[in-house]
């Protein structure tokens, strides 16, 4: 489901069928595309965009349904997305748009994208968050830093924070820490981690 053509999707016909619905064009808004898919079965849902509280509503309700839904959202880490989809709901009901977000998504994966200085072409740093117990805990009370926190702590469990995929590329000399700090969403964040990482490294 999107409003343009952007994203080009590769299958083998002979075990798997696509179906790309425009907005505006196939179907009035995401929300009806989501709806429909979900009526029609469908195993994967791909939404380009969430661009209020219904459509954000029909993605909650076609994952209560069992269907996999992927959803794109301008944020550069997995806390910036959580407050974007929570910014879509009005202050008064923001506590339970945490709950719908802790219940329902299960991993929020981001990307920043960086010039490399080593080679032609783009870097990319991420962010990934699982949604486990405790994580659930810290989204419902809105306690970021907590949330970055027990991303950097859950590595074993899959999950990698931006600023330790950043200073990793930092160190392998691909980005350094001038353009990093101009993109980041918490730039102080990621400044004490690095000096952290520094002093450790000097003694």
């Amino acid at each position: 489901l999107e409003k343009t053509t952007e994203y080009a999707i590769a299958f083998d016909s002979s075990t798997a069928f696509c179906v790309h619905k425009r907005i505006g064009v196939d179907v009035e808004s995401y929300a009806e595309g989501i709806r429909t898919a979900s009526s029609e079965s469908a195993d994967l849902i791909v939404v380009s965009e969430v661009d209020s509280v219904e459509t954000l509503h029909a993605v909650f309700d076609a994952a209560a349904k069992g269907h996999l839904v992927f959803i794109m959202l301008h944020a550069r880490d997995a806390c910036e997305a959580i407050q974007e989809m929570e910014n879509l709901y009005p202050s008064s009901e923001r506590a339970i748009a945490r709950g719908m977000i802790a219940k329902y998504i299960q991993v929020i994966i981001s990307q920043i994208a960086f010039p490399s200085l080593k080679e032609k072409g783009l870097v990319y740093c991420f962010s990934i968050l699982k949604m486990t117990a405790g994580m659930q805990t810290y989204i419902h009370a809105n306690k970021i830093s907590e949330i970055r926190s027990s991303i950097e702590t859950g590595s074993r469990q899959g999950m990698m924070s931006l600023e330790e995929s950043i200073i990793r590329q930092v160190e392998a000399g691909h980005i350094n820490m001038e353009m990093a700090l101009s993109r980041v969403p918490d730039p102080p964040y990621l400044k004490n981690k690095w000096d952290s990482n520094t002093l450790r490294r000097s003694n």
